[in-house]
């Protein structure tokens, strides 16, 4: 038995953040777990909003071990650079010494190639920082002086109870290319008009075909504007364009995305992008820009990238947007993608079950569940060898006994 899977004293672990909410910090939070159990590590969770009990079914299996105080041991932040003053302050009043009190790691999200230098003063008070994506690991190092670890995001889908087309008021037989975009994500990064403009251009290319695009909005309170803007531009579509404005349930989220035809993401940058990764792991052909975070899992053999211009990021766009740049898909590339997905039905089936493999072999809860548990190790052994450690309490250091009792039964009794 190799020593990255071998059983060694796991310390507490505990998930810090927010893990009832339905939105992407959220899904991670709960997808981070949810791996960290199919390796065999049962994590705590720490609600920032306090105990208030989750409202949807399939977050219930959280609710046992949800506690009220941070142990000692190892902490991850599921926080951006934002929050985490706030976060440190606000635990500080309820639990007075709990930072200090273990090994903290932080694990923003962040969309763009540098990261903001007033929110990586915040990522110096941890021990070390986990980035989702190479493209995240890079934009950290450059930031920070505290250990970058890239760890990808957990990111596979968990469907409770599927549900058909017809509960959303979708077409059963349309060919329908799904595409996301939440108001609280940035309009000019998410880039809808792009998407619209690449269907409008196939509807034109093949008149008689049927197909749907479907729009799934959240968030639209947030700037009733951009959706009067997406209404502008959807006139003379008809019924080929679904603008679904409603806040779903993770049920419903990942059912709409099981049942889609293609998945399309013209987005200008991406940290991670869940969106198209749970596409992936369904089966679906993904259209998606070929830049930033989603290159991650994304490659001409298993989905249709979308070429691009490097641009700069204009005032107001997105935080932090001085001296940075990000990419302008090319409508014609995308559109070129559809078509070929469209016309040929057996290209787009044997690209998705490429993708269903490709995510399964490499980004499963199991396979990214293993990664974590393995840097849970290395923190175990770095800080107990030879007495050496971090900020944990002295009294931890009953770990590295058991470390080396542990590794001795594995090694000389089982060979």
């Amino acid at each position: 038995m190799s020593d990255a899977i071998a059983p060694f004293v796991v310390p507490p672990v505990t998930l810090i953040g927010h893990p009832n909410i339905t939105m992407g910090r959220g899904e991670h939070i709960r997808a981070v777990w949810r791996a960290f159990r199919a390796a065999g590590i049962t994590t705590r969770i720490y609600n920032l909003h306090g105990q208030s009990a989750p409202e949807e079914p399939a977050f219930q299996e959280l609710v046992p071990h949800t506690i009220t105080e941070i142990p000692d041991g190892i902490r991850i932040f599921h926080l951006n650079g934002d929050e985490l003053a706030g976060a440190i302050e606000n635990l500080e009043r309820r639990q007075s010494g709990v930072f200090r009190a273990g090994h903290n790691i932080a694990f923003p999200a962040w969309e763009l190639p540098r990261y903001p230098e007033e929110w990586a003063c915040q990522l110096e008070r941890f021990n070390e920082v986990w980035a989702a994506s190479a493209f995240v690991e890079s934009s950290l190092r450059a930031a920070v002086s505290v250990p970058v670890i890239h760890l990808t995001n957990a990111c596979e889908p968990h469907l409770v109870a599927p549900l058909p087309r017809k509960h959303f008021g979708l077409d059963e037989s349309r060919f329908l290319i799904l595409f996301f975009f939440d108001l609280f994500s940035y309009t000019s990064r998410k880039n809808p008009l792009a998407a619209i403009e690449t269907f409008r251009r196939i509807v034109a290319a093949r008149p008689s075909a049927d197909i749907q695009l479907v729009l799934k909005l959240n968030n639209t309170a947030h700037d009733p504007s951009v959706l009067s803007k997406l209404q502008e531009a959807i006139i003379g579509l008809g019924d080929r364009v679904t603008l679904l404005d409603a806040t779903l349930t993770d049920n419903e989220v990942k059912s709409l995305i099981r049942y889609c035809d293609c998945f399309l993401s013209l987005h200008r940058s991406e940290g991670f992008g869940r969106g198209p990764a749970e596409a992936m792991f369904f089966g679906k052909p993904v259209v998606a820009t070929g830049w930033s975070g989603n290159m991650e899992y994304m490659n001409a053999e298993v989905s249709f990238p979308v070429g691009f211009d490097l641009i700069p990021v204009n005032e107001g766009e997105y935080p932090a947007w001085q001296n940075q740049h990000w990419a302008e898909p090319k409508i014609s590339d995308a559109v070129g993608a559809l078509l070929r997905i469209i016309d040929e039905p057996a290209l787009a089936r044997t690209v998705g079950e490429r993708a269903r493999i490709h995510m399964q072999t490499n980004f499963s809860d199991q396979v990214l569940g293993f990664r974590y548990r393995e840097r849970v190790r290395e923190i175990v052994e770095n800080n107990f060898a030879s007495g050496k450690r971090t900020n944990m309490p002295i009294h931890m250091s009953m770990y590295r006994l058991f470390l080396e009792r542990a590794r001795f039964f594995w090694k000389t009794i089982l060979g």
